[in-house]
């Protein structure tokens, strides 16, 4: 569905571009990702159910901003602006983490950081669609175009941990745990910032502004875009937060560095799942409910897992996450018109992010009970979701 001129200008390379910028801000990122549930509950004193707050209103936070921001980016006809914004505002709070002494403080750093992220997605995932029906030469579908952003961008992900673990051996050997974290959320600034270099590059395309006032409605998106909704809503009620997946690998036994090695795991395993997406000739929808229901199944292993099963249910969550991210974004640019794209990202990540704030802390109080019950609920909400996809029309 095409609803722009091709032009003969290239624009296909933005989404290397793109790619390279998410793979140095995840190297960033996921240095300190499987630090942070650790470091609130060890060093800031945070129980279960506020370490699911704080990671589910954060998360959330920075999904309920999109849409605003997706119309933005709509509104001014341009993405690239915008993306910087949001790309900066994460890099730098990272480096607040470090100067936080209790949660509340952690807290709002980790919701301002978030809405960085609110800010740059939905321009970014826009101007990868429109790069590739812009550029009349481009080779890329919109399938395998956000898969090449999602590899390019999970590679940093596998090289972030390895980054930790390389400097808790060398540099940081003998230091207390809070002083490590507190230096390694200093050096993810590194990488953060150098991903910010690589936007220059990136070309804006010509698009037609959209004049549309700004409301929270799903009118003009299509009946198919509004079942998706209702099915993702209900699956990020059940989706954990990727800290109770840490914590729940420290329950079953294993020490820091082993969970750090699992991180970078988990990022193999994603990219996998989203380089699929991109070589097989399935309909989007198809593998979105392949991917929902496998989910569902793995958050059930999960909570039956021990020091010994773990790590292979890890791997297929791993897997199954990959699957989801590329083809949700996929079967949205499949099902909603060019122009709306920007509005249709930030709606997604709005609504996704008002269920992770109930999801959050629903799970996280369940899981201040037993990780079973709180891997038990992810697992029949998902199933649920699952149905809702397959029995539409």
């Amino acid at each position: 569905m095409r609803q722009i001129k091709t032009s003969k200008e290239r624009y296909e390379r933005n989404i290397y571009l793109l790619g390279i910028t998410s793979l140095f801000t995840d190297i960033s990122t996921e240095m300190l990702s499987p630090i942070l549930p650790l470091f609130l509950a060890n060093v800031l004193g945070a129980s279960g159910a506020v370490i699911g707050g704080i990671e589910g209103i954060a998360n959330a936070s920075e999904r309920v901003l999109s849409l605003l921001f997706g119309w933005l980016s709509d509104r001014m006809g341009k993405r690239k602006p915008i993306i910087f914004v949001g790309y900066f505002l994460s890099a730098i709070m990272k480096g607040v983490f470090a100067l936080t002494t209790s949660w509340p403080q952690f807290f709002v750093a980790r919701i301002v950081e978030r809405t960085g992220k609110a800010i740059r997605t939905p321009a970014r995932d826009a101007l990868i669609a429109q790069s590739i029906f812009l550029d009349k030469r481009a080779k890329m579908t919109r399938m395998s175009g956000y898969a090449i952003h999602r590899m390019l961008d999970t590679l940093g992900a596998i090289i972030g941990p390895i980054v930790s673990i390389v400097l808790i051996a060398t540099i940081l050997s003998g230091m207390e745990f809070g002083e490590i974290a507190r230096t390694i959320f200093l050096y993810s600034l590194i990488p953060g910032f150098a991903g910010i270099l690589f936007l220059f590059l990136v070309k804006e395309p010509k698009i037609k502004k959209r004049t549309a006032d700004f409301k929270f409605s799903i009118k003009g998106f299509g009946k198919r875009y509004k079942t998706f909704l209702i099915s993702v809503a209900l699956l990020y009620l059940a989706w954990p937060t990727q800290a109770f997946l840490y914590l729940k690998s420290s329950e079953v036994g294993f020490e820091i560095g082993n969970i750090l090695i699992l991180a970078t795991i988990f990022s193999i395993t994603y990219i996998l799942g989203a380089s699929l997406c991109g070589i097989v000739k399935i309909a989007e929808k198809m593998i979105l409910q392949f991917g929902i229901f496998i989910f569902s199944v793995t958050l059930f292993l999960v909570a039956f897992s021990d020091i010994h099963s773990f790590l292979a249910v890890f791997l297929a969550y791993g897997f199954i996450v990959g699957v989801l991210e590329v083809s949700m974004r996929a079967y949205i640019s499949r099902i909603v018109e060019s122009k709306k794209l920007g509005s249709a990202f930030g709606m997604y990540r709005t609504v996704t992010g008002l269920s992770m704030i109930i999801s959050g802390i629903a799970i996280g109080l369940l899981w201040d009970i037993s990780s079973f019950y709180a891997f038990s609920f992810a697992s029949l909400l998902s199933f649920v979701s699952f149905l809702i996809l397959v029995l539409s029309r």
